[in-house]
């Protein structure tokens, strides 16, 4: 017998429902072989459903609460944070002080130019 997606998708949930390989042939209408095919064939074995109702979801921790991923992120702050940076640019290239505020030369020059 050739399977359909959908048949193959109702097939699994009939398996892990508990459903007996008589009833799901009495449901697809085809022998108990063809069955015992098809769960062998789909890899729908005991074993594998056992395996998959016993087996708990994984869960996994958001980055931010992983030790060395929030070391990593403070690291870079800090070391963002403790260099001076242009008000407008965000640049590190020779900084001026205007208005008490760190301002590269380039973002200076433009300022001076419109104010002109």
């Amino acid at each position: 017998m050739k399977w359909s997606n959908e048949q193959t998708a109702e097939l699994r949930a009939m398996c892990m429902n508990g459903s007996s390989n008589a009833e799901m042939a009495t449901t697809f209408c085809v022998p108990v072989t063809e069955i015992y095919a098809a769960r062998s064939r789909f890899g729908i074995t005991r074993e594998k459903i056992a395996q998959l109702k016993s087996a708990k979801p994984a869960v996994r921790k958001p980055a931010i609460e992983n030790p060395s991923f929030k070391a990593a992120v403070d690291s870079m702050v800090a070391q963002y944070t403790a260099t001076p940076r242009c008000l407008f640019c965000d640049s590190q290239a020779e900084l001026l002080e205007l208005l008490n505020k760190p301002v590269c030369l380039s973002c200076a020059y433009k300022l001076g130019s419109e104010l002109l």
